[in-house]
C-alpha cells in the first residue's frame, strides 16, 4: 500500500500551475490511477512526479508497512467461517474439490480474452492452495507534495484496499471456488445472503454485503474490476467472472435448492410446478419484491424474489440445474 505522508503542502506548490496542459495531464493521471492497469498507473505516477505533485518517499519503512496492515485489518472484521459439512450440498455437487476446469481460464498457451486483458497488464489476485491475495507492485513509495498528489495516493490506496477486501472475502466465504474455480461454487452458502436481501454475485449488493458501499460506488467498482484478474498456477479468470451470468444463476439455483430442502419439497416437482415463474416487469415491482419479507412469500414468489435479486431468468436457471445434474451422472 502507498504510505501517505502528513507532510504539509509546501508554499509555492506545483499545484499552483493551472495551465490548460497541466490540468489535462493531471486529470489523465488521476483517471489512470482510478481505472488503469499497473503499467498505466506507474506511468501516471511518473507524470505526477514530473509535474511536482509527488516525490519518492525514501523514509517508507517497516512502521509504515505495519500501519498499512492495520488499515487492512479495519476492513476485515468478520470471523473465519467454520468448515462444517453443508447438508444442502448433498445430491447437488458431490465433489467441490475436483480439479479446476482449465478450459474456463486463460492458460499460458491460450488466446488472450476478448478485452485484450493479459496477466502482464492486469492487477493480479494470486491464488495458491485455496488462498488468495492481491499482488501489490513494489513501486508504491511516494509522498504527496500537492493536493493532486494527495488525491492520487488516496485513490490508489482505496483501490488496493477494495481489491484486497475481495480477496479476503473469497478466502472466508468462497474457499471451495479457490480450489475449483467453477461458477457453481460461487453460489454455495447463499441462503444467509438471501435472507439479508443481498446477492454477493451482484456488484452493488456485494459492496453493501461487505460494507464497502460508503467507500466505493458501483460505477467506480466496475472500473476497478475491469483491470483485475484472478491468477491460479495453471490459468486465470477475469475478476468479473465472480459477478457474471453463470455465477448469478448458480447463486439462484443454490438458494432455491436450500428452499426446497427447508420446505420438504422435491426438486423435480418444483421444477415442473414453477417452470413458468417469472420476475415482475417493472423496476418498481422488482424493487418491491426484492425488499419484501422472505417469510411472507409463497414458494412461487420466493423463486421470483431470488431471481429479482440476482437479475436472472428462472428458465435459464432451470436449464443450468438440469445440465449440472447430468454432469453428476456416472
Amino acid at each position: 500500500m502507498p504510505a501517505i505522508s502528513n507532510t504539509p503542502e509546501p508554499d509555492g506548490s506545483p499545484q499552483s500551475d493551472t495551465s490548460s496542459d497541466t490540468k489535462t495531464a493531471r486529470a489523465a493521471a488521476l483517471q489512470a490511477i482510478r481505472e488503469g492497469t499497473p503499467d498505466a498507473v506507474a506511468s501516471a505516477f511518473s507524470d505526477l512526479e514530473a509535474l511536482g505533485d509527488i516525490e519518492p518517499d525514501f523514509d517508507y519503512d517497516v512502521k509504515d508497512r505495519e500501519d498499512d496492515e492495520d488499515r487492512e485489518d479495519d476492513l476485515d472484521t468478520e470471523q473465519d467461517r467454520g468448515e462444517e459439512d453443508d447438508p444442502f450440498m448433498d445430491g447437488w455437487d458431490s465433489d467441490p474439490f475436483i480439479s479446476p476446469d482449465t478450459s474456463l481460464r486463460i492458460g499460458a498457451d491460450a488466446e488472450e480474452p476478448d478485452d485484450g486483458l493479459s496477466i502482464g497488464s492486469a492487477w493480479q489476485i494470486m491464488v495458491s492452495d485455496g488462498e488468495c491475495n492481491l499482488e501489490t507492485p513494489q513501486w508504491f513509495r511516494w509522498r504527496p507534495t500537492s493536493k493532486t498528489g494527495k488525491v492520487a495516493l488516496e485513490d490508489l490506496e482505496r483501490r488496493m484496499r477494495i481489491m484486497q477486501r475481495i480477496a479476503s472475502w473469497l478466502n472466508q466465504e468462497r474457499k471451495d471456488f479457490l480450489h475449483a474455480p467453477r461458477p457453481w461454487l460461487l453460489g454455495c452458502d447463499a441462503w444467509e445472503e438471501y435472507q439479508r436481501g443481498l446477492a454477493s454475485v451482484v456488484p452493488g449488493q456485494f459492496l453493501e454485503l461487505v460494507e464497502l458501499s460508503e467507500l466505493c460506488k458501483d460505477s467506480l467498482f466496475s472500473r476497478y474490476r475491469s483491470a483485475t484478474v484472478l491468477v491460479w498456477e495453471d490459468g486465470t479468470l477475469p475478476l468479473d467472472f465472480i459477478f457474471g451470468p453463470e455465477a448469478r444463476m448458480a447463486w439462484v439455483a443454490n438458494v432455491v435448492r436450500e428452499g426446497v430442502v427447508r420446505t420438504g419439497r422435491e426438486m423435480e416437482s418444483v421444477l415442473k410446478e414453477f417452470k413458468r415463474t417469472t420476475v415482475p416487469r417493472t423496476t418498481k415491482q422488482r424493487r418491491e419484491l426484492s425488499n419484501s419479507d422472505p417469510g411472507s412469500l409463497d414458494f412461487g414468489e420466493f423463486i421470483s424474489k431470488v431471481n429479482a435479486l440476482a437479475g436472472t431468468k428462472w428458465s435459464d436457471v432451470i436449464k443450468m440445474f438440469k445440465e449440472q445434474r447430468l454432469k453428476e451422472l456416472p
